[in-house]
């Protein structure tokens, strides 16, 4: 791409609020590359020397949901897991939120249901639900208390996520 990179694009894409899964196909290897196209939301991160089949296969599994790396990069992936810290995953993390999740993901610490957060920004309660399970998915939790914990530990860890203002009706 002549203008722009593959992850410049999918940050502009994530924050119209588009969450189609993407993959990256890419010739490099380097760690670096491999954890900024995580935090930057991809679902897959391919190596271009892969067998077409795989690729297909890896194209499938990201559309399930599921995230694939080359096999020739789960080793990289595994040390980035451990050497990581916890507040730099955490930015990483809320780096990848459009600005309306991470809005949501405030009224989550609040403690506020669904129904009170749809009022609050006039959005359906179907709307709410949809951008939770986003959240979710995209900070790796299995509950919205996970979410609000999460919220609150970023906010209290000194971290660079700071929370919309509230809006008042």
């Amino acid at each position: 791409m002549p203008s722009t990179d593959g992850l410049s694009l999918l940050r502009r894409v994530r924050a119209e609020g588009i969450t189609t899964p993407a993959l990256i196909l890419t010739m490099s290897d380097s760690e670096a590359d491999l954890s900024a196209a995580l935090r930057a939301g991809v679902r897959g991160y391919l190596l271009k020397d892969m067998e077409p089949q795989d690729v297909i296969a890896a194209i499938g599994n990201a559309a399930r949901g599921e995230l694939t790396v080359a096999p020739a990069m789960t080793l990289k992936l595994a040390q980035l897991l451990q050497s990581g810290s916890k507040g730099s995953d955490r930015r990483g993390l809320l780096a990848t939120l459009t600005e309306r999740e991470r809005q949501i993901l405030e009224h989550l610490a609040r403690g506020e249901s669904n129904k009170t957060i749809a009022r609050a920004l006039d959005i359906s309660h179907d709307t709410v639900k949809l951008h939770v399970r986003h959240i979710l998915a995209k900070l790796n939790l299995s509950s919205r208390v996970e979410a609000a914990v999460f919220a609150v530990e970023a906010r209290s860890g000194g971290d660079t996520y700071a929370p919309p203002p509230r809006v008042l009706r």
